[in-house]
C-alpha cells in the first residue's frame, strides 16, 4: 500500500510549476524535494539563492542545495567541492531551548550559553542536550547573523551580549567542519552563514 502512496506523491510533485527534480525516497510516503541552490560568484565570493529550475549566472558556482521533506524539514547541504567549513544547515528547533534564568538550575540543566545583566546576574540560559556545541548563532540589530564562540581555552557556557537573539547552534560535524542547527531556516540567514564560513573569508 505504501508503494502506491509514494507513486502518487511523486507524480503530484513532478507536475508542479517549479520543475522540481525527481524526489528521493526517504521512508514510507515521505519525499525530499529540491527547492533551490546557493550559488557563489567566483569574482567576489558573494552568495545568492536561486529557486530550482532558474538559470544560474555564467560566472557562478553551486555550493549548496536546499531540500525540504516532511520528515527532515528544510535542510541546506553544502556540496563536496565547496570551499566552506559549513557542512549543513538544518531545521532542528528541538536541539536547544532559550529559557528565563529563573526556570533553570545551572548546576543540573545542560546550559550551553548565558546572557547576563549588566550587574552579572543571569537573565537567559540556552540549554541543549548536545555535547558537541561549538558556537551559538545569533542575530543582532547592528550586524545581522553572527556566530558567538567560547573564549580560547574556556570550556564553560558561551557568553552572549544584550541584544543577541538566539536562532541556532553550531555543532562539530563528524566529517570535519561545522553544522548549523536552526529554529527555522530563513534563506537570507542561511546565505549569511555560508558566507561567514567561506574558507579564506577571514570571518570563520
Amino acid at each position: 500500500m505504501s508503494g502506491i502512496i509514494n507513486i502518487a506523491l511523486a507524480a503530484s510533485i513532478n507536475a508542479g510549476p517549479m520543475d522540481l527534480q525527481a524526489p528521493v525516497q526517504l521512508q514510507g510516503p515521505s519525499v525530499r524535494v529540491v527547492e533551490g541552490s546557493f550559488v557563489e560568484d567566483i569574482n567576489n565570493s558573494q552568495v545568492n539563492f536561486f529557486e530550482q529550475g532558474a538559470q544560474l549566472p555564467p560566472m557562478a558556482e553551486r555550493v549548496g542545495v536546499v531540500t525540504r521533506s516532511g520528515v527532515m524539514g528544510r535542510v541546506v547541504r553544502m556540496l563536496p567541492g565547496a570551499e566552506n567549513d559549513l557542512r549543513l544547515i538544518a531545521e532542528r528547533p528541538e536541539a536547544f531551548e532559550v529559557m528565563d534564568a529563573a526556570m533553570v538550575d545551572p548546576e543540573a540543566d545542560p546550559v550551553v550559553a548565558i546572557l547576563d545583566a549588566e550587574d552579572g546576574t543571569p537573565l537567559v540560559y540556552v540549554t541543549s542536550e548536545r555535547s558537541d556545541v561549538v558556537g551559538i548563532v545569533v542575530t543582532t540589530p547592528e550586524f545581522g547573523v553572527e556566530i558567538v564562540t567560547r573564549d580560547g581555552g574556556f570550556n564553560g557556557p558561551i557568553d552572549l551580549d544584550e541584544g543577541d537573539a538566539v536562532i541556532g547552534l553550531m555543532t562539530a560535524s563528524p566529517r570535519g567542519g561545522v553544522n548549523a542547527l536552526m529554529d527555522h531556516i530563513n534563506i537570507v540567514e542561511a546565505q549569511m552563514l555560508i558566507e561567514i564560513h567561506q574558507i579564506g573569508s577571514g570571518t570563520n
